[in-house]
């Protein structure tokens, strides 16, 4: 299926935008619009929680993969880092493209780079529909340390704004990209300099 096109303005009024209050919803208009997707699809979030609201946004981004819309998540590598194998593979097995944001290194990096995350919490879809604003996939009664619920808002926007949004998304998308493969090409160089000092370590001890 071709992707969504955004290439240039378009014309006629503007639509409104919708605001969302609270994950109750926001998480319902975006399982619809991930029902309603037909080409491309982009979701960016710091965390995506396995709960019961993670559980129902990754089956409606496993739908939308398996009716061949190209379905792309990008989670920071650090709010998202622990994300169970199980919810990993509800996407992946769909068809969905998974990418960490900056993912936590087995090999000691600079401290500095560390704090550089993803807090990203957009959605955007075929250029029509996109959604931005303070609201995780994270349920708002999973609130671990805090009484709940949690409170937050999105708002939902169409026509030049949704272009726009899904533009950021794709340029988003390409950089976490880039870097995630530069990321293991660096850690890959770096293995035999890791593995001769763990054998040297080991010889003398």
């Amino acid at each position: 299926m071709q992707r969504a096109e955004a290439s240039g303005e378009r014309a006629g009024p503007e639509p409104p935008a919708r605001l969302l209050e609270g994950g109750g919803a926001y998480f319902a208009a975006l399982e619809t619009a991930c029902d309603r997707a037909r080409a491309e699809l982009h979701l960016q979030a710091y965390i995506f929680a396995d709960d019961v609201t993670g559980r129902r946004i990754a089956d409606a981004l496993a739908r939308a993969a398996r009716r061949g819309v190209a379905v792309q998540v990008l989670l920071d590598g650090f709010g998202s880092r622990a994300m169970s194998p199980a919810l990993r593979s509800v996407l992946v097995e769909a068809g969905v493209r998974l990418l960490f944001f900056r993912p936590e290194a087995r090999l000691p990096i600079p401290r500095r780079r560390r704090l550089r995350r993803l807090h990203h919490k957009i959605a955007a879809f075929d250029g029509e529909c996109a959604f931005v604003g303070g609201i995780n996939v994270i349920d708002d009664m999973h609130t671990p340390g805090h009484t709940p619920p949690r409170w937050d808002y999105a708002v939902e926007v169409g026509g030049t704004a949704a272009l726009e949004v899904l533009r950021l998304a794709r340029r988003t998308w390409a950089r976490a990209a880039r870097t995630y493969v530069g990321a293991l090409w660096t850690q890959w160089r770096q293995w035999p300099v890791a593995l001769r000092a763990a054998a040297n370590a080991a010889g003398s001890g």
